[in-house]
């Protein structure tokens, strides 16, 4: 089991209303990317956030990377959950961006291979 930190616990009351909108619209995402072929991975139609499905031992969270320079930056990617330390201005950016693939009728995804997403999030110090 995975201990979670709450990142609300230090967040005013703007930022925890616009984190809660974006985990509202991530719950949207993870549902539509269970839908798609194992090891799909969302790309924000700005090209710069990557999201996928990250399968726990009881339950699936969606995880997140940045890219630069047209690459998936694994090395930096996070479940979603954890992200601590935005603004509520890059809650909402984010939040868009990801509503905005949602919403998309030609949504960008890359095919990748499961064994590699699932790595590419670090638990408790491993990998």
């Amino acid at each position: 089991m995975h201990s979670f930190y709450d990142p609300t616990v230090d967040m005013d009351e703007t930022t925890l209303h616009a984190w809660q909108f974006y985990l509202a619209v991530a719950e949207l995402a993870l549902s539509e990317l269970k839908s798609l072929r194992s090891g799909q991975i969302a790309i924000t139609d700005d090209y710069e956030h990557a999201y996928w499905l990250w399968q726990g031992e009881e339950q699936a969270f969606l995880a997140w990377a940045p890219i630069a320079d047209e690459q998936v930056c694994f090395e930096a990617a996070i479940l979603l959950v954890e992200a601590v330390g935005l603004s509520a201005e890059e809650i909402d950016y984010r939040r868009e961006s990801l509503t905005r693939w949602l919403q998309s009728a030609s949504r960008t995804t890359l095919a990748w291979p499961k064994q590699q997403l699932q790595h590419a999030i670090r638990i408790n110090g491993q990998n």
